[in-house]
């Protein structure tokens, strides 16, 4: 189990678990922070930066991916997107809140304020099949994460499955059956190229369903871990319910 927090970590894990080998994001903490980074920062880490300095942000008009992720749970919260959202970062793309609990479906009402946003990495959010039609209503998203969230059902699953605009979507399989996960299938539409599926207790059928998604002209991963379990902030289950070593 991680038990490291802070700034460093954050970014070392962050950037291990995104990017590999890639850019590393611009960790801001402190409105000292903010005025020596670079106005051509694209990618910040913002889960310690106090939501007083938040309108300091305005500084970053090229930046493309904002992350909330920390090892401790406490990075992102409903009142700090409600704080971001009010920030003009007309090229902002995309939003990590990789294990970010505190986040709910009124942080994703806040997020839908944001016309240009693409793509939500919600995994280990706390959010329900509410946050689910807010972004298959209010948002152009191409891609989602929603795994290891463990409010969702098979008929919010379904409201952003529908989606016309969504290219990338991870979904837990926690609360569905082989029938659900099936009907999901059977629902994606042809601009849906990346489907996944968390099974952390792998009592899912992967190679049935496989199968189905190959009949419908695209490929299913069925994964055993999401981020959360790759980092050790959550641990996977054994099929019979138990936690593997």
């Amino acid at each position: 189990m991680i038990t490291l927090v802070g700034p460093a970590t954050t970014i070392l894990l962050f950037a291990l678990v995104t990017n590999g080998c890639g850019t590393h994001p611009t960790p801001l903490t402190s409105a000292r922070d903010i005025a020596r980074a670079s106005t051509d920062t694209e990618q910040i880490v913002i889960g310690f930066l106090p939501v007083g300095d938040y309108p300091l942000l305005s500084k970053f008009k090229r930046v493309k991916d904002v992350s909330y992720f920390t090892t401790d749970g406490t990075g992102g919260n409903d009142e700090k997107l409600h704080a971001l959202s009010k920030v003009r970062l007309e090229n902002l793309k995309g939003v990590t809140l990789l294990n970010c609990p505190r986040v709910t479906d009124e942080g994703i009402r806040h997020l839908a304020q944001i016309p240009s946003l693409k793509w939500l990495g919600l995994e280990g959010t706390s959010i329900t099949d509410a946050a689910l039609a807010i972004m298959a209503n209010d948002m152009k998203l191409t891609g989602v994460n929603v795994a290891n969230c463990l409010n969702l059902s098979v008929n919010g699953l379904l409201k952003l499955a529908r989606s016309e605009s969504l290219q990338s979507f991870t979904f837990p399989a926690e609360s569905l059956t082989q029938e659900d996960v099936a009907r999901l299938i059977g629902e994606f539409k042809p601009n849906l190229k990346w489907p996944s599926v968390v099974d952390l207790t792998g009592r899912l059928n992967a190679s049935a369903l496989e199968v189905i998604a190959q009949q419908r002209g695209f490929s299913l991963n069925v994964r055993r871990t999401g981020a959360m379990q790759d980092l050790g902030l959550r641990k996977a289950q054994s099929p019979t319910g138990g936690l593997q070593k």
